[in-house]
């Protein structure tokens, strides 16, 4: 049996300081999403992640978000927030 073809996932921006992510944030997507979500964290556009439109995960997709509190939180304490 094939394994089924993973969904790229996406990083939208919604606007003001609210961003989303559709699909699986699994190790075949997390490594084109990092640096999206870090610069949408930097740029202050990414204080409310929405995912809602998250189809799957695995542990890879839990060390992203791990990832980006800790991007968010040295932004915040450095006060570029």
């Amino acid at each position: 049996m094939k394994p089924q073809p993973r969904e790229a996932a996406s990083f939208e921006v919604l606007g003001g300081e609210r961003s989303r992510i559709i699909g699986g944030i699994e190790f075949a997507t997390v490594t084109a999403l990092l640096p999206v979500g870090r610069d949408a964290i930097l740029a202050g556009q990414a204080s409310v992640i929405d995912l809602s439109g998250v189809t799957g995960a695995d542990s890879a997709g839990l060390a992203l978000l791990i990832e980006w509190l800790s991007i968010a939180k040295g932004c915040a304490a450095s006060g570029e927030l």
